[in-house]
């Protein structure tokens, strides 16, 4: 199967497109910057309720996608070869929190004291 998933941070905030919701992955590879701590980026792509699911992260999440991977070469005009990753996403979620609503702590005039 040509299934992934990883964990990563989500490089801009996603952008809608007309049918589906396009973003990208940060991966960070090695230990530290000393021992040559490298970003590995992924386009993505997400479709149907994983979209919508996608729309509510903010750029710099901390996000684990899940779907099918895809690794597409083609040559540009220099002919230079070109390497793209993508993943469709059918499983995107965030584990970074969200800010929580403040409190209304208006009492007003009721105060008893």
């Amino acid at each position: 199967m040509d299934n992934i998933q990883i964990d990563g941070n989500l490089g801009k905030a996603p952008e809608r497109r007309e049918s589906f919701v396009r973003f990208s992955i940060a991966v960070y590879a090695g230990e530290s910057i000393a021992e040559g701590k490298k970003t590995k980026w992924f386009n993505c792509a997400a479709y149907d309720s994983a979209a919508e699911n996608a729309m509510e992260f903010p750029k710099g999440a901390k996000v684990r996608i899940t779907g099918r991977y895809r690794l597409y070469t083609f040559e540009n005009v220099e002919r230079d070869q070109i390497i793209v990753n993508k993943i469709i996403a059918y499983n995107p979620w965030s584990d970074t929190p969200e800010e929580p609503e403040p409190e209304n702590d208006d009492l007003g005039d009721d105060i008893p004291f």
